[in-house]
């Protein structure tokens, strides 16, 4: 006898109307196999299309959607229970807000701050910047509104289901190019862009890591940002390689937003709030020693430079609310499906399947699952089988892509509790494994460039910070270093020997105080200042200093003092005018000199803001802003 065939195999064009073999049944009652159905979609039949071509199976992209589905479901079950979502959610607030505070008080900072405090740190756009942390502290604020108020009830209840991947059906439907079609699957089967995005992610971190271990003078802070990034090569594709959707989905999900959380605003707010503080809490500019070196040498790698720090800088703070949203969308969902199952189970008097929830009801229609068979005594003679009557349908709609496209496909019935809490996901695919491979290799090497930072050459005596960069194990790059003449033994050294003690530091010296050297009476020469390209502070105290003629000022050197020197006249390397090469010194202090007056050539200095000239035993501060 012949049989209708099931609704599900007329999406496949003229084969739609094939009826089965002669001689072939259709047992009534739930398939035995819907769940090698469910984790095997590749062993589902292809169609051939009227151009004998194949074209990809429809029930292979339903198979994916029901995964996905499913998979969602038996995370927002698992999430149900108050010990479980509490924490989270408790979690997300503190994130939220460390966040939000981090992002307002930058914001805050590069829309108000001190011209001179902008100049120094070298803000690109102080404020656009600023109102773009603005907008990421308001959008954190949203997400703990959502969180604290509830008002995430009115949205989640109600929402589209969406393919792996964020391949929507109807979007791969709609594109006539067989190959096209077929990446765009293949993509979404082997969840490339997540992939993908992890390996950006994992790539910006990477470069900021580097930044970071070549500019903070904190040790501690470089190596742990670095094994933070190597952690998160370690801990995601591990996830991710797991079968079990609970695993490869949520706890993905738990440790990108752990990760992110430190790797953006957790960590750096240990360096930023102190500054802040102390900033804040200071009467006057803070010209004071420490600044430089704690504060501006330290921001600078927390602050976009340039175009290129401001597009990776927002890059890391919008994927960690991305994350952090993403996040608080799926633990929030799971109270709703709960509470969406208790309401539907006191108004129908009847218990509801978990993934039977009304926001799906514009897609995916009602599929009645028949009772299984009444149990029988194991002596009783088995019943005949019955054969499916022919019974007709709704029309169908061939290009639609709609989930009712699968009504009589053996995948599409809806799990029981018991069923969902066994589902198990794909088996890994090589795209994860090798995946997993890079990620473990880029992680070991980030893991031996954090130790290398720690393990370099001793520096010389009197290096008062450096940093740790990576691989740098054979030299000491110092940032900061004292020339005290008295403490190294110097006092009768000759000029020459106390500049081959300055030449053999590292080019990238950030500030340079020189105390009691007496064989100093013309200043630094021009050798040694043509080295220090990256110089930012020079000061020189307790120095007698006769005429210094020679060499011109680093372009980069912002801050100069000079004082307790016994000065008569203004430095001729300071009486600059009308010249290519203006200094580009923000702050310039004479103290305990006998100088009636400064040179008129200091008013075409673009960025001379702040000038102090003292004449023992009276003081005499002129600003200019």
């Amino acid at each position: 006898m012949q049989v209708t065939p099931l609704p599900g195999a007329a999406l496949s064009g003229p084969r739609s109307h094939r009826q089965r073999p002669s001689g072939s049944s259709a047992r009534i009652g739930p398939s035995r196999s819907r769940g090698a159905s469910l984790n095997r979609p590749n062993r589902l039949s292809s169609v051939r299309d009227g151009g004998g071509g194949h074209r990809d199976s429809a029930v292979t992209r339903f198979s994916m959607i029901i995964r996905s589905h499913n998979a969602n479901m038996k995370i927002r079950h698992s999430l149900s229970a108050p010990s479980i979502r509490t924490p989270i959610l408790i979690l997300l607030v503190f994130m939220n807000i460390v966040s939000a505070i981090y992002l307002g008080l930058w914001g805050l900072f590069f829309l108000t701050a001190h011209p001179i405090v902008i100049t120094t740190l070298k803000l690109f756009a102080p404020v656009p910047t600023g109102i773009i942390y603005m907008g990421l502290c308001v959008w954190h604020c949203v997400d703990i509104g959502m969180i604290v108020f509830g008002t995430h009830r009115l949205h989640q209840v109600h929402q589209a289901p969406r393919l792996v991947a964020s391949f929507h059906l109807k979007c791969v439907d709609s594109i006539r190019i067989r190959c096209v079609r077929r990446l765009l699957l293949w993509f979404a089967k082997h969840e490339i862009i997540r992939l993908g995005r992890h390996a950006l992610v994992v790539v910006v971190l990477s470069i900021h890591a580097h930044h970071v271990s070549h500019s903070v003078v904190d040790d501690w802070f470089a190596f742990t940002y670095t094994l933070l990034v190597a952690f998160y090569c370690f801990v995601t594709p591990s996830c991710l390689l797991s079968s079990h959707p609970f695993i490869k989905r949520y706890v993905t999900l738990l440790n990108d937003a752990f990760f992110h959380f430190l790797l953006s605003t957790g960590l750096s707010s240990f360096l930023f709030f102190p500054g802040v503080y102390a900033y804040a809490t200071s009467l006057t500019l803070p010209w004071m020693h420490h600044y430089y070196h704690d504060l501006v040498l330290t921001y600078r790698v927390l602050v976009s430079t340039s175009v290129g720090d401001l597009a990776l800088f927002v890059f890391i703070f919008v994927t960690n609310h991305l994350t952090l949203h993403h996040l608080t969308h799926v633990a929030l969902s799971a109270s709703s499906v709960a509470q969406l199952q208790s309401m539907l189970v006191q108004k129908n008097g009847t218990v509801t399947n978990l993934n039977a929830t009304n926001h799906h009801t514009d897609t995916v229609r009602k599929i009645v699952d028949n009772a299984p068979p009444p149990e029988r005594e194991p002596n009783a003679p088995q019943p005949p089988m019955r054969q499916a009557m022919p019974q007709p349908g709704p029309p169908l709609r061939p290009a639609s892509s709609r989930l009712s496209m699968f009504q009589g496909v053996a995948s599409a019935r809806r799990l029981t509790g018991r069923a969902i809490l066994t589902f198990r996901e794909q088996q890994t695919n090589l795209p994860f494994k090798v995946f997993f491979v890079i990620n473990v290799v880029w992680g070991v090497v980030l893991v031996v460039a954090a130790c290398s930072g720690l393990w370099h050459a001793p520096c010389a005596p009197g290096c008062l910070a450096h940093t740790s960069p990576w691989f740098a194990v054979h030299e000491c790059t110092c940032k900061a270093f004292e020339l005290h003449c008295v403490k190294l033994q110097l006092e009768n050294a000759s000029t020459t020997q106390i500049e081959r003690v300055l030449l053999d530091l590292d080019d990238n010296l950030f500030s340079l105080h020189v105390v009691h050297c007496d064989m100093l009476p013309h200043g630094l020469s021009s050798v040694v200042l043509d080295r220090f390209r990256a110089l930012f502070l020079l000061r020189i105290e307790f120095t007698p200093i006769g005429a210094w003629s020679h060499g011109t000022l680093p372009p980069t050197l912002q801050v100069l003092e000079v004082r307790y020197c016994n000065l008569t006249e203004v430095p001729h390397i300071l009486d600059v005018a009308h010249s290519d090469n203006l200094p580009s010194l923000v702050s310039l202090s004479l103290d305990d000199t006998t100088i009636s007056s400064v040179p008129a050539a200091m008013a075409f200095w673009p960025d001379l803001m702040h000038v102090r000239h003292t004449v023992a035993p009276n003081a005499v501060d002129i600003a200019r802003v």
